[in-house]
């Protein structure tokens, strides 16, 4: 097994590890949300069936500022068990590399870690561009957007002329599943972010036995345009994209070893999960190699939840697109229009 095929191997079974870890932090945090959804619930219960505009203004208050106090406190414990996640996850990268690597590692300072990780932001797509956000900003972002929701339900109520049992119950459901559902995505996405600062750091502090970093998409139906774009890249350390390049995005960057200071030799294999289900295939295998080696029907489902899926297909396949074609220099997926301009031959290959 090569040192690279190691780190690839090692870094996506720890991914795996980080979205269970995620999934526990979430467990301190939710219960936070679930207490604001019921202080809220009370504070509406007080008030008589028809209230008037008057003590309208007093409700709202006293709402505001239960969204406040609840949304605040769960930003800062989100705060503290990144913290502690990226300690942990300084150390274990600084492991890992000096586990293939013929010299002592360089572990870089916690503290730098987390300044970092806090004040670096994250390249989210959304809405076809890329939004550029600091952890403390999605954590504003989200309050900002669910506060605003919350309130706009009691008003809205109001001004329809509901009861209070009635504003009550709209409260209880947008907490409980979609504010929750975002929440957990901004979690996991958060903890993502976290982690691959913590490994940029330690890949920076070790730059001089690395050859660069490549960007490793999860081989199943399930990953965006974005990562299949992005699979199999390598940049060099600490340059070009970075994870999480999305919401609930689950690649990562594993770093590539100069032969002179690696310990190992050979290949080996990663998990992936095709048509036939789950199997083992060459670490040097990119998502664009392994997708192309899957039958039609996998193909089909795969671009199927795309914009423009089928013809996106017909160009992977026909006209044999690259992957990284199909998305900027940014990872924003490109229209067909702009494919067409770029890539005429691919067109003219598909017959399209």
């Amino acid at each position: 097994m090569s040192a690279n095929a190691f780190l690839v191997d090692a870094q996506l079974r720890h991914q795996i590890m980080i979205q269970r870890l995620s999934g526990g932090i979430w467990k301190d945090v939710d219960p936070v949300l679930q207490r604001m959804r019921d202080s809220i619930v009370a504070r509406l219960a007080s008030e008589p069936t028809d209230f008037q505009i008057t003590r309208l203004n007093m409700l709202m208050a006293d709402v505001n500022g239960m969204l406040k106090a609840s949304l605040g406190e769960f930003s800062g414990q989100l705060q503290l068990g990144l913290e502690e996640f990226a300690e942990y996850e300084t150390g274990f990268q600084g492991r890992m590399l000096g586990g293939v690597i013929n010299v002592d590692t360089v572990l870089p300072p916690v503290e730098q870690v987390v300044a970092a990780f806090t004040s670096k932001p994250a390249e989210i797509i959304t809405g076809g561009r890329v939004t550029k956000l600091t952890i403390p900003e999605m954590m504003r972002q989200f309050s900002d957007k669910k506060g605003k929701e919350i309130m706009g339900l009691v008003r809205a109520g109001f001004i329809e002329g509901q009861t209070t049992d009635q504003i009550a119950r709209q409260v209880t459901s947008r907490v409980t599943k979609r504010t929750r559902a975002q929440a957990r995505a901004l979690v996991r996405t958060a903890t993502n972010h976290a982690g691959s600062v913590a490994r940029s750091k330690t890949m920076e502090a070790n730059s001089d036995v690395l050859e660069g970093e490549e960007w490793i998409s999860t081989l199943d139906s399930n990953t965006t345009q974005t990562c299949f774009g992005l699979s199999g890249n390598i940049y060099p350390v600490g340059v070009g994209p970075t994870a999480p390049r999305h919401y609930n995005c689950r690649s990562l960057r594993a770093a590539k070893v100069k032969p002179e200071f690696s310990l190992f030799r050979g290949d080996s294999t990663r998990p992936a999960i095709g048509a036939d289900g789950v199997e083992q295939i060459s670490t040097r295998k990119t998502f664009g190699g392994w997708l192309r080696g899957q039958p039609a029907s996998f193909q089909d489902e795969f671009f199927g939840k795309f914009t423009d899926g089928a013809t996106k297909r017909r160009l992977f396949k026909e006209g044999r697109l690259d992957p990284q074609k199909f998305i900027d220099p940014n990872g924003v997926a490109l229209s067909l229009d702009e494919l067409r301009r770029l890539e005429p031959q691919a067109f003219e290959r598909a017959g399209l």
